[in-house]
């Protein structure tokens, strides 16, 4: 992903305002957005990815995963979101699938991942890619206090 496809992907983004609304309260712009890709930049363990139609190069989604999170040692699926407009054409499910592979390849630890509690799309996306339940947690956000799931996913 380049610095000039953030308008692309903030339109990704509003396209989503439940999410939003979870998250940050509804109100992201472009420069929290461009923080976010910053953010991700230095951080070698992070990896914030474009999401692309395979035939046009259209920009419909993004993925971001930890190699490996500090707080607990494994790696991290932290956010896939695809155009609500591109929805359920297997965008989420391929980007996942790849991300599993990538991460079991190079490490022996589980992939996780937290779903809101309320996405129930984001849930049966996780249970149908394998992912199982391991744990609940409280994240406060500027959309208020989250309850995640917290689901992991072996080999």
């Amino acid at each position: 992903m380049r610095d000039d496809e953030l308008p692309a992907l903030l339109e990704v983004f509003l396209s989503n305002p439940e999410y939003l609304g979870w998250t940050e309260g509804g109100d992201y712009d472009l420069e929290k957005l461009q923080r976010d890709w910053e953010v991700a930049r230095i951080d070698p363990q992070r990896h914030m990815l474009a999401l692309r139609e395979t035939e046009t190069g259209e920009l419909v989604g993004l993925i971001e995963y930890l190699d490996h999170n500090e707080r607990d040692g494994h790696p991290w699926i932290g956010l896939i979101m695809v155009h609500a407009s591109r929805q359920r054409e297997g965008f989420a499910a391929e980007a996942m699938s790849a991300v599993a592979e990538r991460i079991h390849l190079n490490w022996a630890s589980p992939l996780r991942l937290a779903v809101i509690s309320q996405n129930e799309p984001g849930l049966r996306l996780a249970l149908a890619l394998g992912f199982e339940p391991y744990g609940e947690a409280e994240q406060p956000t500027a959309g208020g206090e989250l309850r995640l799931l917290l689901m992991q996913r072996r080999v």
